[in-house]
């Protein structure tokens, strides 16, 4: 377990005893004139804890303690996640309405003294410390908390937990990876929360075993600053072709150069990040200096939306990708007079806001945006975007597209999905690559004839197996290849248009979610999975006696968004300011493609699923293809 010693130190209760406070720590460093460098940073903390709260309440205490108590059992991911949905179905919320308290009211002396004496410390003591900045200790050290959490003296304790021997004599890399390599053998599992989350108290992070990559980057932060290593907070508020926000950590080498890495659970930095793989939007980094040029700094009156309301924002977009510009004109007359345009992206549901700018005479400029994204410019009215325009596409090489649909010239389009098959799939399918299909009046198959053997599982689908032979069999069998574990979602076998029934079995499950059943449920989410790959595994079915066999209907694991023939769809395309219908439809056919007529061409297209799911996905149709967005 690792372990924390809160700081003993008393609460000020009032704005007044807080400049006294403020000024014991002043007093304190000025005491001493080899402490000028202590009592620089004292100033920095104090001059930018304007807008520093921690948030605290009796519901958001419960949860806490919750999340402690399941922390304490050997979850699997899925059981985390059922935990933390089971407590929200009973509460509605995960904190009720916490109270945000001001930490320039709250903050003590005694504090204040110990952070910056154990930072220092641990700090100069390192082999790296001279190739770095006093500014960027200041910001990437220094600080005695992340976020909004309740603030706790942590470095004595965490710092004791995780030094080992030679960090002194290491170089910045080495440090960070030998320290990653403690922490990644305690896997924080991800879930993800259904509503709003203060930032997790260090103690709490400390015990959770299950969080988002906020929880996980935020608790690999606190260990590495407690050791004198500066690493920055970054997150991109969108993905560009996927739903959700990413947070990770950022190792800072110099005053201009980072390496990223996931948190807790990385083994070591760099890698975390792909541009090739991963469609950055924007990347901002959450500094503890107030920065002036944020929104929420300049926005005044004027609403904005959520994600900006934070002073402590730092677009590094930069650092990560070569961006594009983009200029957006702007009609003052027709949309009102505010002052900030957005842009947003989709997030399977709802558009987002990634960036904003300043509109300048009827136009506002975009910078450092990233490519292969689309974008909607968007105003912020009573908590909603406004759409201003048609959604822009900006392809790889930084070429604009407006997407205004042409109602003159229309398209038959043919569709097979309703959202991307995701890099992490490619695995799950690839597995199944040698596997067979094998008939027999054998159980043991020493017998067995092979029927079908699997070369390109590469579609999600289902796929049909065509069997032309005169002999009746009594057992068929999925035998899966080598060191995989013989992940199957469906088989299903057929005599002509009769499905046949059977008992089925199987080599070992990795527990009851997984068991053989689940090839068998007409689920296509639900799978086997074997508890080991040391063997070969496989899945079989004991019809009873013997039949004819003429299909075999079989998908490997996957996302269920393939066009399904029980399923009601329906098409929308993107057209003044809001989605269009182009009509609802059935695979009546049993196909897995789905045709829609008179479609606009140069559209913006989403296809959402009534009966089930909720990942849904915009795509353009360029040349009889779905181009995802």
């Amino acid at each position: 377990m690792w372990l924390i010693y809160a700081c003993d130190y008393k609460l000020p209760t009032s704005e007044e005893n807080a400049v006294n406070e403020f000024n014991k720590v002043l007093r304190y460093y000025s005491k001493n004139q080899e402490d000028s460098l202590k009592l620089k940073a004292a100033k920095f903390l104090i001059s930018n804890l304007d807008r520093k709260v921690s948030y605290e309440g009796k519901e958001w205490r419960a949860f806490l303690n919750y999340t402690d108590s399941i922390s304490k059992f050997d979850y699997t991911q899925s059981e985390f996640r059922n935990a933390i949905n089971f407590y929200y179905e009973n509460h509605k919320s995960f904190v009720g309405s916490p109270i945000a308290t001001n930490d320039n009211e709250t903050l003590s002396a005694s504090l204040l003294i110990s952070n910056i004496d154990f930072a220092f410390k641990e700090f100069q003591s390192r082999k790296w410390s001279k190739k770095i900045s006093f500014e960027t200790f200041c910001e990437y050290v220094l600080p005695y908390k992340n976020g909004n959490e309740k603030y706790e003296g942590f470095r004595p304790g965490v710092s004791d937990s995780f030094r080992f021997s030679s960090i002194n004599d290491l170089d910045i890399i080495t440090a960070a990876d030998s320290i990653l390599s403690k922490t990644s053998k305690r896997t924080m599992e991800l879930v993800q929360f259904k509503d709003f989350v203060p930032d997790f108290p260090l103690s709490n992070l400390l015990r959770l075993r299950a969080g988002t990559c906020k929880e996980s980057t935020s608790l690999a932060t606190y260990i590495m600053r407690s050791l004198g290593i500066p690493v920055a907070i970054d997150f991109t508020p969108q993905w560009a072709h996927r739903g959700n926000s990413h947070t990770w950590c950022a190792l800072i080498l110099d005053d201009k150069k980072s390496i990223d890495f996931e948190g807790v659970n990385a083994g070591q930095v760099g890698g975390h990040i792909l541009p090739s793989v991963n469609r950055l939007t924007k990347v901002y980094r959450q500094t503890f200096t107030n920065q002036p040029n944020s929104l929420a700094m300049i926005h005044g009156n004027e609403e904005i939306p959520y994600v900006f309301d934070n002073p402590n924002l730092m677009d590094v977009s930069d650092s990560y990708f070569e961006g594009a510009s983009l200029e957006v004109p702007f009609d003052s007359l027709k949309f009102g007079s505010n002052r900030f345009l957005y842009l947003c992206v989709f997030d399977n549901q709802n558009w987002k806001a990634v960036a904003w700018a300043n509109i300048v005479v009827n136009s506002a400029k975009f910078e450092k945006l990233g490519k292969d994204a689309v974008y909607l410019p968007a105003l912020y009215k009573d908590g909603e975007f406004v759409a201003v325009t048609d959604p822009i596409l900006i392809d790889s090489g930084g070429n604009k597209t407006i997407l205004q649909p042409n109602t003159r010239r229309l398209e038959t389009v043919s569709l097979t999905r309703k959202y991307p098959v995701m890099d992490w799939w490619d695995s799950r399918t690839l597995d199944m690559i040698g596997g067979k299909f094998q008939l027999s009046n054998d159980s043991t198959f020493k017998e067995g004839e092979d029927v079908y053997v699997i070369r390109d599982p590469s579609e999600m689908k289902f796929f049909s197996i065509q069997i032309d032979k005169p002999n009746k069999f009594r057992y068929l069998r999925y035998l899966a290849p080598d060191s995989s574990y013989g992940e199957v979602a469906e088989i299903m076998v057929f005599h002509k248009k009769k499905r046949l029934q059977g008992n089925f079995y199987s080599t070992e499950a990795a527990d009851p979610e997984y068991d053989v059943s689940k090839v068998f449920d007409n689920n296509a989410l639900t799978y086997f999975q074997a508890k080991q790959t040391k063997q070969q595994n496989w899945i079989a079915i004991d019809f009873g006696k013997k039949e004819h066999i003429s299909e075999i209907r079989f998908i490997g694991r996957n996302d269920d968004n393939f066009i399904n023939s029980i399923d009601l769809y329906e098409l929308f395309y993107w057209k003044d300011q809001m989605w269009q219908s182009l009509g609802e439809k059935r695979d009546s056919l049993g196909q897995q493609v789905l045709k829609f007529e008179h479609v606009p061409t140069n559209s913006l297209l989403l296809l959402k699923d009534h009966s089930k799911g909720k990942e849904e996905r915009i795509f353009t149709y360029v040349k009889d293809k779905q181009i995802w967005w």
